[in-house]
């Protein structure tokens, strides 16, 4: 299947000539089909970015149909597409300033410095790379990074732990740097700037929202249709990057009905200020208990809604865990059972 892979490829490449070689390379791609060449040839809707193509109809109606005939090849062999989300992550640390002040005398800015330094800022690309991803920039406790949609969570864990375990010796007095994240879920033809603005708001929330810092705050920004945002703290149980992997996995089992979390978050909108809190969480029960599940999967769900909070929070996180569900599937990742899911 690799080697069809990559005659079409080649096909194509040979169709759209010098364009088609890659610029740049990514060690994730070695030794794949898609090393060697330019990611926008697995996109119908970028081709006509390749002057070649644009200048030339019949050839990019060529390459069209080659792409097609291997997209249909691959779905029979039960694989998808390449998908057309990925993430973008930026991320800061919290308390930085407070920290700093507490230090006594130089030789512990210096130590403060050398530690974030060689330990977090240097360490950060490894980290980045061994999720898939590719760094833009780390300087200091500031993280830019884009990286693929089925690596993104546990990679923003990870870089949350490194720099938790890099700062706990200068935590002093409660006041215990932190590392707020914001990651941005958006579609591949979305304006980069607009996804980095998008990021960048994703870590503000993260940070700012209430109880502040220590954060991880997720924005979904769809090619069509409203934007939907999630935050959790990083010292949550269940955390937030559990949760939406949990759902993203009950939804690759299709286990959970698509219009549970839409219904959820119409009671909430509908009847969010009417209902008392207690009668909206019977609502959402209800809910529930009238779509088709199994009921283990039933009842884990009823256990994460207590409150209106809760079963807000539960429609907002069922619905972003989609796109992740897409890319883990796309991704050939395997399902977990709760057991697992449980020791993570």
């Amino acid at each position: 299947l690799e080697e069809r892979v990559r005659e079409a490829l080649a096909e194509v490449a040979r169709l759209v000539g010098e364009e088609a070689r890659s610029q740049t390379w990514h060690p994730v791609l070695r030794d794949t089909p898609f090393g060697d060449y330019d990611v926008r040839l697995l996109y119908e809707t970028r081709l006509e970015e390749f002057t070649s193509l644009a200048e030339d109809p019949s050839r990019l109606e060529a390459v069209r149909k080659r792409l097609q005939t291997l997209w249909a090849e691959l779905r029979q062999k039960g694989l998808p597409p390449p998908g057309t989300y990925y993430a973008l992550l930026h991320a800061d640390g919290d308390r930085m300033g407070e920290t700093l002040d507490g230090l006594q005398n130089p030789e512990a800015h210096r130590a403060f410095s050398n530690a974030l330094a060689r330990e977090f800022a240097l360490k950060v690309k490894g980290i980045v790379e061994r999720h898939g991803g590719g760094l833009v920039y780390s300087g200091g406790d500031d993280v830019l990074a884009l990286l693929p949609l089925h690596r993104a969570l546990a990679c923003a864990r990870a870089l949350a732990e490194r720099f938790r375990e890099v700062m706990a010796p200068y935590g002093k007095g409660g006041v215990l740097p932190s590392l707020s994240v914001g990651l941005a879920v958006v579609h591949h033809l979305e304006p980069l700037q607009d996804a980095l603005d998008l990021a960048r708001r994703a870590e503000k929330k993260a940070k700012e929202d209430q109880p502040k810092r220590n954060a991880l705050a997720v924005i979904y920004s769809p090619r069509s249709g409203s934007e939907l945002a999630v935050r959790g703290r990083w010292d949550e149980s269940p955390r937030l990057t559990q949760r939406l992997l949990r759902y993203a996995d009950l939804i690759r089992l299709e286990a959970v009905p698509s219009r549970a979390a839409y219904e959820l978050k119409e009671l909430i909108r509908e009847a969010g200020d009417v209902l008392s809190e207690e009668a909206l969480v019977a609502e959402a029960m209800r809910i529930l208990k009238r779509k088709e599940m199994k009921e283990a999967y039933r009842e884990e769900l009823a256990h994460w809604i207590r409150t209106k909070e809760h079963v807000e929070r539960l429609a907002h996180e069922l619905i972003l865990a989609r796109p992740f569900a897409e890319a883990m599937e796309q991704a050939g990742v395997p399902v977990e059972s709760r057991e697992v899911w449980d020791a993570h």
